[in-house]
């Protein structure tokens, strides 16, 4: 956790007990819900950077690749601003981008079709290869599915980042 999160965590928690305080029994819910919702959130984009960190260091190539690391890094999706974290592979002239994150404040809009986070997988170049990525609560576990443009939504494992990587390096 960075220290803007540490941060942003403490002054969540004494909202939640001014709340408490205050007698607002419905605010000290809410907060604490948010709390958690970002507590999930934070969980699996650090699950999706850790794969990608570990598929890269299985395919390091010499230390042809390079690696460079974003956050906090803010992008743009369903027309609302994600605010998040970015790794960024380099290879020569080819570059894969991995986003991942959450709206944050009311003014960055709100989280389309009922997801958790959104995260983007994007090569330079090869527009028809980048994937949009939705965290969505399953019956067990939150999980990120791949979202294609006709809706249509895939279980994201292991061997589905294997492949980005694998596009990103051939």
């Amino acid at each position: 956790m960075d220290e803007l999160d540490e941060i942003w965590q403490q002054t969540m928690q004494k909202a939640v007990l001014q709340a408490e305080i205050s007698g607002r029994k419905d605010i000290a819910e809410y907060l604490a819900l948010k709390m958690s919702n970002d507590a999930i959130r934070a969980e699996c984009s650090k699950w999706l950077f850790s794969s990608f960190i570990e598929i890269f260091q299985n395919h390091h190539q010499n230390g042809l690749i390079e690696l460079e690391t974003n956050n906090p890094h803010e992008f743009e999706m369903k027309k609302a601003t994600i605010v998040g974290s970015r790794l960024r592979f380099r290879h020569g002239l080819r570059c894969l981008d991995v986003e991942a994150g959450w709206t944050r404040t009311p003014k960055d809009g709100f989280m389309r079709g009922n997801a958790l986070a959104f995260a983007k997988i994007s090569h330079f170049g090869m527009v028809k290869n980048n994937h949009e990525l939705h965290l969505k609560k399953s019956e067990t576990v939150p999980q990120w599915f791949a979202v294609d443009v006709f809706g249509n939504e895939q279980l994201v494992k292991l061997e589905y980042l294997q492949t980005h990587f694998h596009i990103f390096v051939s």
